[in-house]
C-alpha cells in the first residue's frame, strides 16, 4: 500500500481473486481528536471498471485533503488478469463464496449480503463465463472488508453503476453500519435500461455479444500505431497530464493477452447491467438516506432529470446537487473540480491530526 503521498497500484488477493487495487495512505495510522480513528474513503468505478481510470482523482482528493483519510479504489472483478470467467470466483477461501452463493434467490431481511446475490447470470453459449451486477457488488464488499481496519469508518464514493452496488452492498448490516457518507457521483442508481443512454445501447449489450467480441478481435489485427493513434484522438479532452495513461489503459484492453476476456467481460456487464438495475431500492436508499448526497449532472444520459425528480419526490430529503458542466464519466475531463466538490461535502468527518 502508498505510503508517500502518491497513489500505487498493485494486484491483491482479494479472497482468492486476483483484483487490481489503486491506494493512497498516510506514514501513520491511528486516531485523531477524540479518539476517533481515520476514515477510509473507498471509490466504486462505472463500467468498465477499471481503477485505473479513477487515480487522477484520487490524485487530486489526496492533494486537496492533506492526506487527512486513506483512499482505495478497486477494479471490478473480472477486469484483472488471471480472472477470466465468472467460475474463477467461485473458490471457497473459508469465506463463504461459492458457486451456491450467488445461485440462491435473496432471503428476507437483511442477512449478510443476500440481497446482492441473483440467478440472472450471463451466459455465452450455456456457459456461466462473464460477471454479473450481483457479483460485482459481492466482490466489492469482500474488498472493502479486507482493505480496511474493523474499526475504520467508510466514506464510500460510487460513480455511475457504482450507486447501485453501494445500495446492494448496504444490505449487509456489517457494512452498511461502517459507512458514515455515501457520494453518488453521476449515479445511476436505477432504471439503466430506460435511460436515453441504455435505450440506444442496451439492444447492443443485450443482443450483439459475440460481435462486440468480433469487433475486439478485428481491432487486435490492424497495425497497433493505428489503434492506439484513433484512441488517443477519442481522448482529445482529456488533460494532456493523464492522456497517455489512459490510452494505455484502453490499449491494454484491445492488445494484452488477456484483452478479448475483459472486453468480453465489461461488455457482457453491461449488458446485464441494463436488464437488472431497474426499480429504486427505496427502502436501503431511506435507511442510509442522511448519509447520502446524489451529484447529478442536467445532461446525463444514464440518469436523467425526471429520473431525479422520482428520487427527490419520494425521499423529499435527499440531498440532491445539480451540476452543470461535468459530464457523466467525469475522470476524462474534470477530475479536479469534482475532487474539490467531494471534499468539501465529507471534510466535516474527518477528524485526524496530521
Amino acid at each position: 500500500m502508498s505510503m508517500s503521498g502518491r497513489v500505487l497500484s498493485e494486484v491483491a488477493n482479494i479472497g482468492l481473486t486476483p483484483t487490481r487495487v489503486l491506494s493512497v495512505r498516510a506514514e501513520k495510522n491511528g486516531t485523531g481528536s477524540g479518539g476517533r480513528v481515520r476514515p477510509a474513503c473507498y471509490i466504486i468505478p462505472g463500467n468498465p471498471g477499471a481503477a485505473g481510470f479513477y487515480r487522477p482523482f484520487m490524485q487530486h482528493l489526496w492533494d486537496v485533503s492533506k492526506g487527512s483519510m486513506d483512499i482505495i479504489a478497486v477494479s471490478h472483478v473480472g477486469q484483472d488478469p488471471g480472472v477470466w470467467k465468472r467460475a474463477d470466483l467461485f473458490r471457497n477461501d473459508g469465506g463463504g463464496v461459492t458457486t451456491k452463493s450467488f445461485s440462491t434467490k435473496p432471503k428476507a431481511g437483511r442477512d449478510g449480503c443476500s440481497a446482492m446475490h441473483s440467478t440472472d447470470v450471463n451466459t455465452d453459449g450455456g456457459e456461466q463465463c462473464s460477471f454479473t451486477v450481483a457479483d460485482v457488488a459481492e466482490h466489492h464488499n469482500r474488498a472493502l472488508h479486507q482493505l480496511t481496519q474493523p474499526d475504520q469508518p467508510v466514506i464510500i464514493m460510487c460513480h455511475s453503476m457504482g450507486s447501485n452496488l453501494t445500495l446492494r452492498m448496504c444490505h449487509d448490516a456489517g457494512t452498511e453500519r461502517r459507512i458514515v457518507r455515501v457520494l453518488h457521483l453521476f449515479p445511476c442508481p436505477a432504471w439503466m435500461g430506460s435511460s436515453p443512454n441504455g435505450v440506444r445501447m442496451g439492444p447492443i449489450l443485450t443482443g450483439y455479444q459475440s460481435w462486440i467480441r468480433a469487433l475486439q478481435a478485428g481491432i487486435s489485427y490492424l497495425p497497433h500505431c493505428l489503434v492506439r493513434g484513433v484512441v488517443r484522438l477519442y481522448m482529445a479532452s482529456v488533460p494532456l497530464e493523464y492522456r497517455d495513461e489512459y490510452v494505455d489503459i484502453v490499449m491494454d484492453a484491445l492488445w494484452s493477452t488477456d484483452g478479448a476476456v475483459r472486453t468480453a467481460n465489461t461488455a457482457a456487464l453491461g449488458g446485464n447491467e441494463v436488464r437488472v438495475i431497474k426499480e429504486f431500492d427505496f427502502d436501503m436508499l431511506r435507511m442510509i438516506d442522511s448519509r447520502s448526497t446524489f451529484i447529478c449532472s442536467p445532461t446525463d444520459g444514464w440518469f436523467p432529470l425526471c429520473r431525479v425528480e422520482e428520487l427527490r419526490t419520494e425521499i423529499p430529503d435527499s440531498d440532491i446537487r445539480i451540476v452543470d458542466d461535468i459530464p457523466h464519466a467525469f475522470v476524462l475531463e474534470k477530475s479536479e473540480e469534482v475532487a474539490v466538490m467531494a471534499w468539501d461535502l465529507v471534510r466535516s468527518l474527518v477528524t485526524y491530526d496530521r
